[in-house]
């Protein structure tokens, strides 16, 4: 029972580690967006223009490009902000956990939910054949940014299997404690 204990401990300390890497890597997502969309402003104007072609006369007046640029910013900050909530709310629940909480399993479906989107962004990231990935990353970046992704897609993997194991666990000391005489 000692074993299991110690393997119980180990494996909430490497939730409480892993749930502030899911929080980083959500903060580094912010980052990450912000630098990327600050250095390709114009090809997010470009990009707008080719969408949204001509204007009525009296619009036109009202979209310069900074006008475009928050509308841009304002849209995806939304869509960041969901993302971030949802990746907070993962990783602190995984710290939760690891400090001792019980916690439900709807993270756990959330994290792996992260995770095939994740993978699957990343194989399209490097699918060189993409035109879409050409105009936004150079190869040499889109390896670099893979890498990080990837590593997160193994952050949430541990994520998941740590908090399984410490559920299997907790539930055999206990089983293992409500059977032993007293």
């Amino acid at each position: 029972m000692e074993n299991d204990k110690r393997e119980l401990r180990r494996n909430q300390d490497k939730l409480v580690t892993i749930g502030m890497g899911v929080i980083t890597f959500s903060i580094w997502s912010i980052i990450r967006f912000f630098t990327q969309a600050f250095l390709n402003k114009d090809e997010i104007i470009s990009n707008f223009w080719e969408t949204v072609g001509e204007l009525p006369e009296d619009m036109m007046e009202y979209m310069s490009d900074a006008v475009i640029l928050l509308i841009y910013f304002g849209i995806v900050s939304i869509f960041m902000l969901i993302e971030v909530a949802i990746e907070f709310y993962v990783g602190l629940s995984a710290k939760a956990e690891g400090m001792g909480k019980k916690k439900g399993i709807l993270y756990l479906i959330i994290s792996v939910i992260l995770a095939i989107l994740n993978l699957m962004s990343t194989i399209t990231m490097l699918d060189f054949s993409k035109s879409f990935a050409e105009i936004h990353y150079k190869p040499l970046e889109r390896v670099a940014l893979a890498l990080i992704d990837l590593t997160y897609f193994v952050v949430l993997v541990e994520m998941v299997f740590a908090a399984i194991k410490v559920k299997k666990l907790k539930r055999m000391i206990q089983e293992k404690m409500n059977g032993a005489p007293a």
